[in-house]
């Protein structure tokens, strides 16, 4: 990190302007805020942001997005099932409160992140951890066995799509 930091305070000006917009895939992805560090620390401020804004557009379209759309499509089709369950089952509050605390939160969610939304993105954080604790809940009883199938569901699912997500926090609007 000293040696990056070091390189940077010997470019000029222009040199770190280029850094941290044209060339900014020319660097390693550390490089970047010690390149803007100092810039500040050199009282430039004249870096176009337009310029800021397309080197960032270009990072977020270098990442894959296959998998929201997949993961919205099995949220989608597991809340259907879910109300097709609880339809058969005859029992109308359970119908209704499934209705509208698992269903229709869950169709939500689905289009908000198929359309890009912010809050869509927000709300599915909340959505997978209960998802993965509400996937054990089964196992309660069993003390041993809810801790592994609640270590399982959060290695497996929970934590690989929060940083999925996360990673792409930039594309949500």
């Amino acid at each position: 990190m000293e040696q990056i930091r070091k390189r940077m305070e010997q470019l000029t000006d222009d040199e770190l302007r280029k850094a941290v917009t044209v060339d900014a895939d020319q660097y390693r992805p550390e490089a970047i805020p010690i390149a803007w560090e100092e810039l500040r620390k050199r009282g430039v401020t004249d870096v176009p942001p337009a310029e800021v804004e397309r080197v960032k557009a270009r990072d977020r379209a270098k990442l894959t997005t296959g998998w929201i759309t997949a993961y919205s499509v099995l949220m989608a089709v597991a809340a259907l099932l879910t109300l097709w369950g609880i339809g058969n089952s005859g029992n109308v509050p359970g119908i209704v409160a499934g209705t509208v605390f698992v269903v229709a939160p869950d169709l939500l969610i689905a289009y908000g992140l198929l359309r890009r939304r912010a809050w869509a993105w927000s709300l599915n954080r909340v959505f997978l951890v209960i998802s993965g604790f509400a996937s054990t809940a089964n196992m309660w009883p069993d003390l041993v066995l809810s801790l592994v199938g609640l270590i399982m569901a959060m290695g497996l699912w929970v934590l690989p799509n929060l940083v999925y997500f996360n990673k792409r926090r930039d594309l949500f609007h």
